[in-house]
């Protein structure tokens, strides 16, 4: 099972984006990492908090641009990121980020266990739902 939640600093600009503040920064990237699971057991997810400003452990160099989006309904966008065969190689990623424009922490997702090898590319796709 997955867990997902948006962050307290995504939170705060959508807030200030609402009213005219400040501009909504986009989501540009997918981070991946190895963390937000049960100690010793990838295929226990731990649901991720609203106040986490990073991911648990963040692969380095996982950062990858987003290959787009899609909207499956009028208030879901659907935000989709591939790591291609050569990518992070040898990982069980348990966890992803979108990231911002400003590369702030937007989404936090936490999920069973998926190992990544060179012979294998993964589609992730995450759904923001208003």
């Amino acid at each position: 099972m997955a867990n997902a939640v948006t962050t307290n600093t995504y939170k705060e600009k959508m807030a200030k984006a609402m009213v005219g503040d400040a501009p909504l920064p986009e989501i540009t990237q997918m981070a991946f990492g190895t963390g937000g699971h049960a100690p010793g057991d990838p295929f226990t997810p731990v649901p991720p908090v609203a106040t986490a400003t990073a991911l648990e452990a963040e692969i380095p160099d996982s950062r990858k641009n987003i290959d787009g989006y899609s909207f499956p309904t009028a208030t879901t966008a659907r935000v989709t990121c591939t790591l291609a065969k050569p990518d992070l190689n040898g990982n069980v990623l348990t966890e992803i980020a979108l990231i911002d424009a400003d590369g702030d922490v937007a989404v936090i997702k936490t999920f069973a266990g998926k190992a990544k090898d060179n012979e294998t590319s993964l589609i992730f796709d995450h759904d923001i739902e208003l």
